[in-house]
C-alpha cells in the first residue's frame, strides 16, 4: 500500500502545479500587450503624419489660392497660375515655414524623422477646370511621405514575424507606409476682409497682403447690381447732402470710415463728420497710395454685418480739403490699374453725414479721379473680374457690437457658390457673380487618402 504524501508536501506541488500553467498565460499576455502597444505607435505615426500632411496642404491651397486675383491680369489666366505655383513652392520645402514639416523615414536610425513637405506642382490635376464656368479653376494641392520619405514601420514587422517563421503569406506593405493628402480649394464670395498692415510693412507690390484691406469707399447694391452688366469705366455718383440721390449715374457711392475705432464708444469703426474724421480719411486713402507716406492709416477689419458712417461730401470740412486739392491729390495717387476691395451695402446712400450702412457684401474695382468741378469730384471705376483675394475669407462676421437687430440673410450676389445637394462624386457651384471679391474655401468633397504600399 503506497505511503500517503504529507498534506504539506501535497499543497506545495499543487502550487508549483498552478504557477507553471499560469506563467505561459502571462507570457502569452505580455506578448499580447507588446504588439498590441507596438502596433499603436506604429498607426499614431501614421495618424499624426497624415493629420500634418492635410493642415499643410489646407495652408498652402488657400494662402496659394489668394494669388489667384492679382491686380493686373485676368483672374485665372496664365499670370495667376504661376503665382499659385510660386507660392506653393515658396511655402513647401526649406523655404517654407518652420511648422510646415511632417515624420519621415528615417531610412536610418540617424534620422531626421521629421522633415519638410513639399508641394507637388507639376500635377496635371493642379489647376482643375470648373465644368460650369470653364474660365475659373480650382485649385487641387497634394502633399505625401513617399520614396525616401515613407514611414518606416518600426514594430508592424515583428507581429508578423510569426508567419514568416512558419512560411504562412504575410501582408503587403508592412515595412514602408506611404501617407499623402489632398485638398481641393475653391472660391466663395468674401464675408470678411481682413485689416491691413501696418506702415512698418506697406513697402510692398501692389498687390501685395497689404493692398487688399477694404478701401473707404462704399457701393449701394441697387446700383452696383445694373452697374455689373457694364463693362468698361462708368461714371460714379458720389452723392452729396445738396445735389441728392439722383437716379443717374447707376454707381451711387459714399466716402465711409473704415479705420478701427480706438474711442472706446462701442462701434468698432470711426465716425465720419468733422475734421479729424475728414484727416482720417485721407490716411486711409494714403494706405493705397503706390508709395505710402509713414502717416498712412491701415484699414481694419470688416465684415458682413459691419456698420460704416458715411461722409456728406457738401460738408464744409470735406469741400475745403477738395478745394485745396488733399483729397483730389490722394485719389490721383491711386495705380489706376489696381483693383480694390470695396464694400457693398444694403442701403442706398442719401448724402446725409454719418449715415449708417450695412455691408452686404464686398466688390472688386478700379477707381480713378476724372476731374474736379465746383468742390464736386467726378470719379470713373470699372468693375472687375470675380477673383479671390488675399486678406478675404468665408467666415461669419464676429466683432459687430451695435444694437441688437436681426442679421440679414445673405443677398443673391454674395450667397455661397455650393450646391446643398452636393454629393462626394460631384461639385456643383452656382456661377461666378461678376465683381464680387471671392475669398478660397476648402471643396467639401474629400480628397484626402492614405495609402499601403
Amino acid at each position: 500500500m503506497p505511503e500517503r504524501m504529507p498534506a504539506r508536501q501535497r499543497a506545495r506541488a499543487n502550487f508549483r502545479s498552478g504557477r507553471g500553467s499560469i506563467l505561459p498565460l502571462i507570457a502569452f499576455l505580455l506578448a499580447l500587450s507588446m504588439a498590441f502597444l507596438a502596433l499603436t505607435i506604429d498607426v499614431m505615426r501614421t495618424v499624426y503624419t497624415c493629420d500634418k500632411l492635410r493642415a499643410a496642404v489646407e495652408s498652402a491651397g488657400l494662402a496659394a489660392m489668394c494669388q489667384a486675383g492679382n491686380t493686373t491680369g485676368t483672374a485665372y489666366d496664365a499670370t495667376a497660375r504661376n503665382n499659385v505655383i510660386y507660392r506653393l513652392q515658396e511655402l513647401g520645402g526649406s523655404t517654407g515655414p518652420a511648422w510646415n514639416q511632417a515624420p519621415a523615414g528615417p531610412d536610418s536610425t540617424g534620422g531626421p524623422f521629421d522633415t519638410d513637405i513639399t508641394f507637388d506642382t507639376g500635377s496635371p490635376d493642379l489647376f482643375y477646370p470648373n465644368p460650369d464656368d470653364p474660365r475659373e479653376f480650382f485649385l487641387r494641392v497634394t502633399a505625401r511621405r513617399d520614396g525616401a520619405d515613407s514611414l518606416s514601420m518600426f514594430f508592424l514587422p515583428a507581429i508578423y514575424a510569426f508567419n514568416t517563421w512558419a512560411g504562412l503569406p504575410v501582408p503587403p506593405g508592412l515595412s514602408r507606409v506611404t501617407p499623402s493628402a489632398s485638398v481641393e480649394v475653391i472660391s466663395q464670395p468674401a464675408r470678411r476682409i481682413g485689416a491691413g498692415l501696418a506702415n512698418s510693412s506697406l513697402a510692398q507690390a501692389a498687390d501685395s497682403f497689404s493692398r487688399t484691406a477694404t478701401f473707404p469707399l462704399a457701393v449701394g447694391i441697387g446700383g452696383f447690381e445694373t452697374a455689373r452688366s457694364t463693362t468698361g469705366w462708368q461714371p460714379v455718383n458720389l452723392v452729396s447732402s445738396t445735389a441728392g440721390a439722383t437716379t443717374s449715374p447707376a454707381l451711387k457711392c459714399a466716402f465711409v470710415n473704415v479705420a478701427r475705432n480706438q474711442s472706446g464708444t462701442g462701434e468698432y469703426h470711426g465716425q465720419a463728420s468733422g475734421s479729424s474724421a475728414v484727416d482720417e480719411l485721407m490716411a486711409l486713402m494714403d494706405y493705397f497710395n503706390v508709395n505710402p507716406p509713414s502717416s498712412a492709416l491701415a484699414p481694419g477689419v470688416v465684415e458682413k454685418e459691419s456698420m460704416l458712417s458715411a461722409f456728406d461730401p457738401s460738408a464744409a470740412e470735406f469741400k475745403n480739403m477738395v478745394d485745396n486739392g488733399q483729397i483730389p491729390l490722394r485719389l490721383q495717387a491711386l495705380d489706376g490699374s489696381q483693383y480694390l476691395v470695396v464694400p457693398v451695402v444694403l442701403e442706398s446712400p442719401t448724402g446725409t453725414a454719418n449715415q449708417r450702412l450695412s455691408v452686404a457684401g464686398f466688390a472688386r474695382l478700379r477707381l480713378r479721379l476724372v476731374s474736379v468741378t465746383s468742390s464736386q469730384l467726378n470719379l470713373e471705376a470699372e468693375i472687375g473680374e470675380a477673383a479671390p483675394v488675399c486678406n478675404a475669407t468665408v467666415g461669419d462676421g464676429s466683432f459687430y457690437t451695435g444694437p441688437a437687430r436681426a442679421i440679414n440673410a445673405d443677398t443673391a450676389l454674395f450667397a455661397q457658390r455650393i450646391d446643398p445637394g452636393i454629393t462626394v462624386d460631384s461639385l456643383a457651384l452656382a456661377p461666378r457673380q461678376r465683381g464680387i471679391v471671392l475669398a478660397p474655401s476648402i471643396s467639401p468633397r474629400p480628397l484626402g487618402k492614405i495609402k499601403l504600399d
